[in-house]
């Protein structure tokens, strides 16, 4: 699992040797589930769809429900960002959700609605993606997952720049930067153009003054502060029971060690 904590936290230089390796050992084996892991790991690194198709055939070879759910996301992620395919998106989004739903895996539910926001903006159907987006943070708040949090204030920041709330939105941005820098894992390279670009809007409708003290102020504002910020007058759903994680763990922690007991070993 050590390969992906280093996916997570960007550094794919320190990865790529390590699935690398695990993809070559499981297809000795002959392990499918193992073949898919890696190449979704593989998929990752290489920002390739069609190895994010490969994994997921896999995955419904050896009906893995739950990794069938996860690698949609993916997919639907790869489909809207790497290919601009919207509608693909969507299907895969819209079918890994239904999925992720009937396994009540909230985490992944979130990353599908997530998904689900983007697409809604590629459209331009602002509502729908402020549902999707609110609906994700109400997740992800209940699993405290910071990275995660962050990616839901930036979409939510993306619905408020359409409303005309650049400081706001600034303030949103600021709280997003210093929640993915206590959790380690930076913004994933195919969104950073999206990113940008709100910067350069704010910077458009701000001045240099206004942007840096609006920015800082959201950085000294708590997750929960910060995701009542994004919330704004929307008030969030209320997310399905998630049960407490066991000797303190993290949300993550527990993520590597159910991947772990489905047959991955720490080093891969």
């Amino acid at each position: 699992m050590l390969a992906y904590v280093w996916l997570y936290r960007g550094q794919h230089e320190r990865a790529r040797p390590l699935v690398d390796e695990g993809l070559r050992l499981a297809r000795g084996l002959g392990d499918r589930r193992q073949i898919a892991a890696h190449l979704s790991g593989l998929a990752i690194l290489n920002s390739d769809v069609a190895l994010m198709e490969q994994s997921l055939a896999l995955y419904r070879e050896v009906e893995d429900v739950r990794n069938i759910a996860q690698m949609l996301a993916h997919l639907g992620f790869g489909f809207l960002f790497i290919v601009g395919d919207v509608e693909r998106a969507e299907t895969a989004l819209r079918e890994g959700l239904d999925l992720a739903r009937t396994l009540v895996d909230i985490s992944t539910v979130a990353l599908h609605l997530h998904g689900l926001g983007r697409a809604a903006l590629e459209r331009g159907d602002v509502d729908r993606a402020r549902d999707c987006f609110t609906e994700s943070l109400a997740c992800e708040r209940s699993i405290g997952r910071q990275s995660n949090i962050a990616d839901c204030l930036e979409g939510l920041a993306d619905v408020a720049l359409h409303g005309g709330r650049p400081e706001r939105v600034a303030r949103m941005l600021g709280a997003a930067e210093a929640l993915r820098e206590r959790s380690g894992e930076p913004l994933a390279p195919f969104r950073r153009p999206g990113y940008e670009r709100m910067l350069a809007e704010l910077r458009i409708q701000l001045s240099p003054a206004e942007f840096d003290r609006a920015w800082a102020s959201g950085r000294t504002l708590s997750a929960d502060d910060a995701a009542e910020l994004a919330l704004g007058a929307h008030p969030a759903p209320r997310p399905a029971p998630v049960a407490a994680f066991p000797k303190g763990l993290s949300a993550r922690e527990v993520d590597v060690l159910r991947l772990v007991a489905e047959g991955l070993s720490d080093a891969e």
